[in-house]
């Protein structure tokens, strides 16, 4: 029971996000005064339905975020079978960081597949800035041995100007987003050969990758045509909201299974 009990307060909140998001079924479409995103009215390839939740599967599929994210909160109360010294071991804040960039993943995404709006548009983006930004800068810290106070504002500094960016150049909020994901396999590359030995689990790094491209080959797929089918049992963006889900559930799992030896005092 001790071993559950980090896990009931993420349950009782992926079980309220889930009735909130049922009970915006209610709600009409457009929302009164909200201007609605650029991309409708083909925004994705999931017909639209009638009610506050236009695109359902998309929406509700972003509850495997949420899902992920609150057991990554619930297991950085728990406690590990050995000890580590990864930072994420030393220092829970980066734990919950983690989980909490990826609970935004899905409540961002979630508002505007609800919404269909601007504001959401941007919020969905933000979202998988927030979490792609945090990976980044959390494998940086591990090689540069940077303190909490210098992780936090070099993130805020750059959510700051990531979403300035999506304003100012809208052509590159994709390119923004994949150079995060680049640079993320890039600091985890440079780990590999400047750390050597390295004792870490890369099968879990391996898996995400997988993961993450065949969200991706699946995502563009759908977005071509080529898989599309608006009144289709199985939406293909609900798929990548899955597959990516479990990307970042298994790159949680790369990070905590580091053992990085003996730690220099004063460090982190």
């Amino acid at each position: 029971m001790k071993k559950l009990r980090p896990f009931i307060g993420p349950g009782v909140v992926l079980l309220l996000a889930a009735a909130a998001t049922v009970a915006l079924q209610r709600l009409p479409f457009p929302w009164p005064g909200w201007r609605l995103a650029s991309c409708y009215p083909g925004c994705f390839c999931e017909a639209f339905h009638s009610g506050g939740v236009v695109q359902p599967q998309s929406s509700y599929s972003n509850l495997f975020y949420i899902l992920a994210g609150l057991l990554i909160l619930g297991a950085g109360g728990l406690a590990g079978r050995e000890p580590r010294s990864n930072l994420m071991a030393r220092r829970r804040g980066y734990v919950a960081g983690f989980g909490w960039a990826v609970v935004a993943i899905g409540a961002t995404s979630m508002f505007f597949h609800v919404s269909l709006t601007r504001v959401g548009r941007w919020l969905d983006y933000m979202g998988m800035y927030a979490f792609s930004a945090y990976a980044l800068l959390y494998g940086l810290a591990r090689l540069r041995r940077w303190n909490g106070a210098a992780f936090i504002t070099l993130y805020g500094l750059l959510l700051a100007a990531l979403g300035v960016l999506w304003f100012v150049a809208p052509g590159y909020r994709r390119p923004l987003l994949g150079a995060l994901i680049l640079g993320i396999v890039a600091v985890e590359a440079a780990a590999h050969r400047l750390r050597r030995p390295m004792r870490i689990r890369t099968r879990y790094l391996t898996a995400a990758l997988g993961c993450f491209l065949a969200a991706y080959a699946v995502n563009m797929l759908d977005e071509s045509g080529v898989i599309c089918r608006p009144d289709g049992m199985l939406q293909w963006h609900a798929v990548w909201h899955f597959l990516t889900a479990a990307s970042t559930m298994l790159l949680f799992f790369y990070y905590r299974s580091e053992d990085e030896g003996k730690v220099v005092k004063g460090c982190n």
